[in-house]
């Protein structure tokens, strides 16, 4: 049945999710009425999520319904909850809390919510206001009774008794209370003080990991970071906020809490929770570059894919044979579509370096053809992972500087043309400016085929749906993470926390 098809003046069964705010009376007309203004909002928005509907609101609280079924009316008060927090903080208003009561009854239906009659809907308004705790949900024993989902209906535990009006019988209620600090403690404990992956975090408190991430948030947002974790683990966070309000471009960063040798395998750990947790629909298309760090990326898939399949995979950059035949773009799509499910990838590559102008000029214009189809599969990619190198490192005998090293261009770019790191094997400067369109370049250009990072630059600029991952970390590459943020060539970054630190200190 639809919320259409309901008749005026029949019986039906409905479920009620009433909200109301607690504590509120000292804060000023102003502050409670951009509160209210807010919640109503979040509140409509996260009921019809899940297929409920707001049916009224007074001020500082209402109630909503869903048509004959429980679970989706828990699981939107525990939408409500978990992302109450980090959803006012967004919009910089003061502290608050709620309390939310559910119950599923019959009523008298009306399409004005005034004139809804049953005893239900009074006697469950009043039950929020009795018994009702803030930051966590009562349920009476109706809508625990038709919960058949059992993770979500063991989450409850039985709580306080309520007498009806002008009856004598005690309502069983249970509660739940996704939001209580030792439960903060602790979940802020194992992600950043034991470095517990978010999927298992979310696995053992049956929770989303977008809702998991929203758990932490509070917990940073309480204080709760701030007085029971460890400080380090305060300063990732710290850093994070600084690093986005900084570039303000970026959607997603996160700063790794490591020093150490093994910064590549730790920040590759973390993009694959990120691919993971990026809900990559069948069909999607994926772009990514090349270089050992995309490569463990992709060896942590290969433990665990996730949820991803079916999908498109594509190179961002076309490069000769590398000595490490699998950390090139084509090996690194061929590793791909061989972990991921019903994938399909798409990839060319040149033989070898070749030194003559005017013999990669012709052989690059052959080769291109062939990949006009790849960079535009590329280039629509909705979900791109790229590297961010640094320009001369020695000892790399299958990246951007085996190239430039054959070629003999590490001094050029380096001195003449002061590039400080490159992404898809363009370099650019400390100050953001891309070199690969450079006179001084055309022997480099003739041996690549690339998505211009330009056009990465217009998809960040203009705001469009989509992620570019910089996946990049360790000391010689902080300035290259830094004019990468400059170049606006990524909106989504994965570093260690002395890269954060430099960058931070010297933006």
């Amino acid at each position: 049945m639809k919320w259409n098809e309901l008749e005026p003046g029949k019986l039906y069964a409905l479920g009620f999710l009433v909200v109301d705010v607690c504590k509120s009376s000292s804060k000023a007309p102003a502050e409670k009425g951009e509160i209210y203004e807010f919640l109503k909002e979040f509140v409509q928005d996260k009921t019809e999520e899940y297929g409920g509907r707001l049916l009224r609101w007074d001020g500082d609280g209402g109630f909503c319904g869903f048509l004959q079924e429980c679970e989706s009316m828990v699981k939107a008060a525990e939408s409500i909850l978990i992302g109450l927090n980090p959803g006012r903080f967004d919009k910089h208003l003061a502290d608050f809390s709620i309390r939310v009561c559910l119950h599923f009854g019959n009523v008298i239906w009306n399409e004005d919510s005034g004139k809804i009659a049953g005893n239900e809907l009074s006697w469950i308004c009043k039950m929020e206001k009795e018994i009702g705790i803030p930051d966590a949900i009562v349920i009476t024993h109706e809508v625990y009774g038709f919960l058949e989902n059992v993770s979500l209906k063991r989450k409850f535990k039985k709580f306080a008794g309520f007498q009806k009006e002008r009856s004598r019988k005690l309502i069983e209620t249970y509660i739940y209370d996704p939001i209580s600090i030792p439960r903060l403690i602790d979940i802020a404990e194992k992600y950043f003080e034991k470095s517990e992956k978010l999927e298992k975090i979310s696995k053992e408190y049956e929770l989303n990991d977008r809702q998991t991430k929203a758990l932490l948030e509070t917990a940073d947002i309480k204080g709760v970071v701030k007085k029971y974790v460890d400080k380090s683990a305060l300063r990732v966070m710290e850093l994070e906020k600084k690093i986005k309000g900084k570039f303000e471009h970026l959607n997603r960063i996160r700063v790794i809490n490591y020093r150490g040798p093994y910064i590549k395998q730790e920040i590759a750990k973390i993009a694959a929770d990120e691919a993971r947790d990026l809900d990559i629909k069948p069909g999607s298309s994926i772009a990514i570059s090349c270089g050992s760090t995309i490569m463990e990326l992709a060896k942590n898939l290969e433990a665990n894919p996730g949820d991803i399949k079916g999908v498109s995979i594509y190179p961002l950059v076309v490069t000769m044979t590398a000595e490490m035949q699998e950390a090139s773009p084509a090996g690194i799509i061929s590793f791909l579509t061989r972990i991921i499910p019903g994938s399909k990838g798409y990839a060319v590559q040149f033989p070898k370096i070749e030194k003559d102008l005017v013999k990669a000029t012709s052989r690059r214009e052959v080769f291109a053809v062939d990949c006009d189809s790849l960079l535009e599969g590329a280039q629509n990619a909705k979900y791109m992972f790229t590297g961010i190198g640094s320009i001369g490192t020695d000892g790399i005998t299958y990246s951007f500087n085996a190239i430039i090293t054959e070629l003999d261009l590490v001094k050029t770019i380096q001195n003449s043309l002061k590039a400080v790191g490159e992404s898809c094997h363009q370099p650019f400067t400390i100050d953001g400016e891309f070199l690969i369109s450079k006179n001084k370049l055309n022997l480099l250009r003739a041996n690549l085929i690339y998505v211009d990072l330009k056009e990465l630059q217009k998809k960040i600029t203009a705001r469009e749906d989509v992620e570019i991952f910089a996946l990049a970390g360790g000391r010689e590459k902080q300035k290259s993470i830094l004019a990468g943020l400059r170049a606006k060539v990524f909106n989504c970054l994965i570093t260690d926390i002395e890269a954060a630190e430099y960058i931070v200190n010297n933006s």
